[in-house]
């Protein structure tokens, strides 16, 4: 637990982990993953979102940044591994459907580079209602 002023902070690295640690914080939360979100398969995401549905209380937060569809082709730095190009309108809805309203999104080049990787990437805030 790193803890300042501004609040909390928590890293978890096991969703085993999550339900218990994050109900018991009574403050608003903020869940953020950054570059997570693609390294999961389709069915893995829906996983992830009604985890996070299930865990979350109104008010609290989901921030996430990953590579998005139109993307493959770029120059990645990184070793190859398995990237799931995110569909952004998909992931939209299912933001929605698991009862988070998206307060803001952005898609674009610019946000997550790293040497010659530029990421074609969405980042997105979304508030659980």
């Amino acid at each position: 637990n790193l803890n300042n002023k501004l609040g909390t902070f928590v890293k978890i690295d096991n969703f085993d982990e999550t339900k218990d640690t994050i109900q018991s914080i009574r403050e608003k939360i903020c869940i953020y993953t950054r570059f997570f979100i693609h390294a999961l398969s389709d069915e893995d995401i829906l996983s992830f979102m009604l985890h996070l549905a299930e865990i979350t209380k109104p008010h609290d937060l989901f921030i996430s940044e990953f590579r998005i569809i139109g993307d493959e082709k770029n120059t990645k730095e990184t070793s190859k591994h398995f990237r799931n190009f995110i569909d952004p309108s998909k992931f939209l809805c299912s933001m929605n459907d698991h009862n988070f309203k998206v307060r803001y999104k952005i898609t674009g080049t610019g946000y997550a580079k790293y040497k010659d990787d530029d990421a074609l990437v969405m980042r997105v805030i979304g508030e659980k209602m």
